[in-house]
């Protein structure tokens, strides 16, 4: 039936930001690519990563929110937005 299990689907076939998931593969293939080069505790971080966000769909969509997602461009300067001096030293 082609209506079997769409509500399983949804939420993997309707993700608006997948940018962060392809980033995170990516870096898992350079990771495997450099294994010569004890790289082997980063790819695992990064596939339990990959696997905690496919296993929880709150996370999954926190992480693939457009919303999110942030502009292009440099961050601001240290203190920007500081209102009525809070954080500062006296």
């Amino acid at each position: 039936m082609v209506l079997d299990r769409i509500s399983h689907n949804i939420i993997y076939e309707d993700m608006p930001q997948v940018e962060v998931l392809l980033n995170v593969c990516n870096a898992i293939y350079i990771c495997r690519e450099c294994s010569g080069r004890n790289a082997l505790p980063l790819e695992e971080e990064l596939v339990d990563l990959l696997f905690m966000l496919y296993r929880s769909p709150e996370a999954l969509i926190t992480w693939t929110d457009l919303a999110v997602v942030r502009p292009a461009g440099p961050l601001p300067p240290a203190g920007a937005g500081n209102e009525a001096g809070v954080g500062d030293e006296v």
